[in-house]
């Protein structure tokens, strides 16, 4: 028994959430606000406060018309999951969604574009005593079944030309092959020594695959199954990642970890290594921007991230990153970079505009692969210590589709300032009506009555 489940291959449909996403509920806030605004109406009602000065009843219509919009905005903004119709980005309210419970410990994980669905490797299951893919349905948050393939694969690719998806076995020198129309594996093809890396050159329908043991590159016609050339890079290869624009393939060469790490550029037309780029210590993971024509490195050991232009194929910048720094994906609708931190416990939100971290979020126990749903606007984390896969939503949801919340400001946090300043405003009014009546009957009093302006009309 592990994390509150048995251990071996799950029953189709059984397996997968353990924590359901949130369904929209109104929040409880937007209420309170609501009933903050009747007492407060009340009160001024009961009180019959003076109004004699247009200003005062300026400030209390404003504050009132704020609080309210903040109100009913957070009774729209409902879930900050993108199930709803309208969406934005809201950096404040990146968050985890669902946590799935998954029969092993993951290690790679790829997103299939086509069947909506996210393919996780699983380096053992104790009662099979083999790894496994698990196939998770982005639309429910569950496992619909989980594929047994050779001994602790990691790297897993989706090939989009074919429906299938590419698994490197590290202990069994192969890579399976699965079809995602019968989630079954259709083919097992020999590569090099400890296969890690796998990458899809949708350009050539070809799989590149990293072989840390042999310290080259092979590559497999999709269609033939079989490997076609075998390139030399350098010690130790593990992540890979295509450059569709440039038509490259670029391989992170860790070593050791005691020296600086490189990547190797190959071009795809002649599979020749073209550069050897420098960057941290112990790169473990690579994602290409296709808004910038970046690419963007973690580097376990120096805890920070390269980033490589595929322009000059040099080093333009190094971000800050968590503890060891592992899993990387590039959000494409957000223009974001998403980077697993191993030891920190958290995903790393990188701007790629600014190359600042904007935002991190708590996943699960050692968050070792990262990757994009795209049209979920969810990214997928998976968590090796806790045997689960976390989903983020990079989305708020508003009523208008663009922009911010209420006012500009983003997501229920927009909603929730704007009522907080609103009330402010109302408190102002409320300080300075009570102030000067309190000096009218004041004057009233010491002059008997005579010279007392003309009292102005009441609520």
């Amino acid at each position: 028994m592990r994390n509150g489940q048995a251990e071996g291959l799950p029953t189709p449909g059984s397996e997968g959430l353990v924590q359901q996403r949130y369904q929209g509920a109104v929040p409880t806030h937007a209420f309170a606000a609501r009933r903050r605004e009747v007492a407060f109406l009340r009160w001024t009602l009961r009180h019959r406060t003076r109004l004699n000065y247009p200003g005062i009843p300026a400030a209390w219509v404003v504050g009132l018309l704020m609080i309210q919009g903040a109100g009913w905005g957070t009774l729209v903004q409902g879930s900050p999951h993108p199930q709803n119709q309208f969406s934005t980005a809201s950096d404040a309210l990146k968050g985890v969604v669902a946590t799935i419970a998954l029969p092993g410990q993951p290690f790679g994980v790829t997103w299939d574009t086509v069947k909506g669905e996210a393919f996780v490797a699983l380096w053992n299951i104790p009662s099979v005593g083999s790894g496994a893919v698990s196939i998770v349905l982005a639309a429910k948050d569950e496992v619909v079944t989980t594929t047994v393939v050779g001994y602790f694969p990691e790297g897993v690719a989706y090939d989009g030309g074919k429906g299938e998806v590419f698994a490197a076995n590290t202990h069994t020198n192969n890579v399976s092959v699965i079809s995602d129309a019968t989630n079954t594996v259709v083919a097992t093809v020999p590569v090099g020594n400890w296969p890690l890396g796998v990458t899809f050159d949708s350009a050539k329908g070809e799989v590149f695959v990293s072989n840390e043991g042999s310290n080259n590159v092979s590559v497999i016609n999709d269609s033939s199954d079989r490997v076609v050339a075998t390139i030399p890079v350098g010690n130790g290869p593990d992540p890979v990642v295509y450059d569709p624009v440039k038509g490259e393939i670029l391989v992170a060469n860790p070593g050791n970890g005691s020296a600086i790490g490189t990547v190797s550029v190959i071009n795809d037309s002649t599979n020749q290594v073209v550069a050897t780029i420098p960057v941290g210590l112990y790169p473990l993971g690579l994602a290409y921007d296709s808004g910038k024509g970046e690419v963007f490195v973690t580097n376990a050991g120096s805890n920070d991230v390269s980033v490589i232009s595929d322009v000059s194929d040099q080093l333009i910048a190094t971000i800050p990153a968590g503890s060891h720094p592992q899993g990387i994906a590039y959000d494409s609708g957000k223009r974001e970079i998403f980077v697993g931190n191993a030891n920190s416990n958290n995903v790393s939100v990188i701007n790629d505009t600014t190359n600042t971290v904007v935002a991190s979020v708590t996943v699960g126990d050692s968050p070792q692969a990262v990757a994009y749903g795209s049209g979920t606007d969810d990214v997928f984390v998976a968590n090796w210590d806790s045997w689960s896969l976390s989903v983020i939503s990079d989305n708020s949801t508003t009523t208008g589709g663009s922009g911010g919340g209420f006012l500009g400001l983003p997501g229920v946090d927009g909603y929730v300032a704007v009522g907080l300043i609103g009330a402010a405003v109302v408190l102002v009014g409320i300080g300075v009506g009570l102030t000067l009546r309190r000096r009218r009957r004041a004057g009233v009093r010491g002059s008997g009555g005579s010279s007392a302006p003309p009292q102005g009309p009441t609520l």
